[in-house]
């Protein structure tokens, strides 16, 4: 339903006026063109609340609670798979961070080596073993770090290292996330201890 989906704001020409105007409309979802649900599944976005939107390698992708869909390559309006006689590396990716807690997934930061995944209690890292494309058969996603964030605060790109906020009962804290991939264990510091309870 293209009404209750996340919407596009573009720039472009209007043809009634020739002069280059904002417009806000629903984006152009495709349907399912092959299968049914067992062969070719809907996404596990549907019926549930899309919390976040990015870009990746060429796709689109939406978190909804511990899941992460990734569109079809190239196609991002396009959340199902192209036939269902074959799993093609061009498919969309629908993965889950399944873990011992409940996740709700709220936002990611996109790196060169991978996906930093940042739920409100636990964070992971999405990407291949060999660092290569994501595709639906070789995609990982690994747990890196267990703290509890502030959803209302986006973590923030640094270059080398992530800025996020954490949440205790009286006060925030800053943390620093530095060495993101499957292979290296993120290192968080807390760069807001020396001021301790001073951050509301």
């Amino acid at each position: 339903d293209a009404s209750t989906m996340p919407h596009r704001l573009f720039f472009k020409v209007n043809e009634e006026t020739n002069a280059y105007s904002w417009f806000f409309e629903p984006c152009p979802w495709e349907d399912r063109l092959v299968g049914d649900d067992e062969s070719n599944p809907h996404p596990s976005f549907i019926g549930k609340p899309v919390k976040s939107a990015f870009f990746y390698n060429n796709r689109m992708g939406l978190l909804s609670f511990e899941n992460v869909n990734l569109s079809r390559d190239r196609k991002v309006f396009n959340f199902y798979a192209e036939t269902q006689l074959a799993v093609l590396d061009t498919d969309n990716v629908d993965l889950s961070a399944a873990s011992t807690r409940p996740v709700d997934l709220f936002d990611v930061v996109v790196k060169q080596q991978g996906i930093i995944l940042f739920g409100n209690r636990q964070q992971f890292f999405l990407s291949t073993p060999d660092n290569g494309v994501i595709t639906p058969t070789n995609s990982v996603i690994k747990p890196i770090s267990n703290y509890e964030l502030n959803r209302d605060i986006a973590p923030e790109d640094l270059g080398t290292s992530v800025a996020m906020v954490s949440k205790s009962p009286d006060y925030s804290r800053l943390m620093l996330m530095q060495g993101n991939g499957l292979e290296v264990d993120a290192i968080v510091i807390d760069i807001s201890k020396v001021v301790s309870g001073w951050l509301p």
